[in-house]
């Protein structure tokens, strides 16, 4: 079963970080930012989801998770899932004394960290100006690549652009 899951996970780690930066290069031309954090969100979130499965199986199994060895393939998406280990254990050793949602900000924490490595910059806030989402420009993140990139960063020498 442990077999199972672990599949599961590289299936949907693999060229997870790649389909979110497609859709933020897609996000180039349609400019519609709930499609944005819908498209780069799925592909993002769905191996953390995978992973806490695995650690729940393998919590129920009593074995401990060894993240480096069962998910080396996760490249650069590894830490997230160290972060995301440490994040639901404190969630569960604290589920008694929770204060509403609020206990579990850690982990959404990590969601919006492991969506920096795709180049997505979330702000959550209650407060104004509220929450915001970016997509700063990168050269893994513009249709042309390095060559987009290089106008921009030309545009800005020029005093063109911000």
């Amino acid at each position: 079963m442990t077999v199972s899951y672990t599949q599961g996970l590289e299936t949907s780690v693999l060229g997870a970080v790649d389909r979110a930066r497609s859709a933020i290069k897609e996000y180039r031309t349609h400019s519609d930012v709930a499609r944005l954090l819908v498209e780069t969100a799925r592909e993002i979130a769905m191996p953390l989801k995978m992973f806490a499965y695995l650690l729940a199986h393998l919590d129920g199994l009593d074995e401990e998770a060894d993240i480096d060895s069962c998910c080396h393939f996760a490249g650069e998406l590894t830490p997230h899932f160290h972060e995301l280990l440490g994040a639901l254990r404190d969630a569960w050793e604290t589920r008694e004394s929770w204060d509403g949602l609020a206990s579990l900000d850690p982990i959404v924490d990590v969601i919006v960290n492991a969506l920096q490595t795709a180049v997505i910059d979330i702000t959550l806030s209650q407060l104004p100006p509220s929450s915001r989402v970016e997509a700063p420009y990168r050269a893994e993140t513009l249709p042309n690549g390095e060559a987009d990139m290089a106008i921009i960063r030309l545009r800005q020498a020029l005093g063109l652009e911000p």
